[in-house]
């Protein structure tokens, strides 16, 4: 069985998640630019090119990784709402 304080700490500890994750969830905003993001570098590459241009900004290889985690982070966060 679970004592008084170890289910309170649960608790606490599960506000803490939850906090964190608002803390650095990428905003919506951030998700929309890195799906942008993939998107332009794909087509430029397609195209043959090894840069891409988005909201007047150049975006290479070093960009869509972190594009790419940026999605990525925002999915693992929101499997982890979903199975609480």
């Amino acid at each position: 069985t679970q004592s008084r304080s170890s289910a309170a700490s649960d608790v606490y500890k599960r506000q803490q998640v939850d906090i964190v994750n608002n803390v650095f969830s990428p905003s919506p905003t951030e998700i929309e630019l890195a799906h942008r993001q993939i998107e332009a570098f794909k087509e430029a590459s397609l195209n043959g090119e090894g840069v891409a241009v988005v909201d007047g900004k150049i975006v290479e290889n070093l960009h869509i990784e972190t594009a790419r985690a940026t999605i990525e982070k925002s999915e693992v966060i929101l499997d982890m709402e979903r199975t609480r």
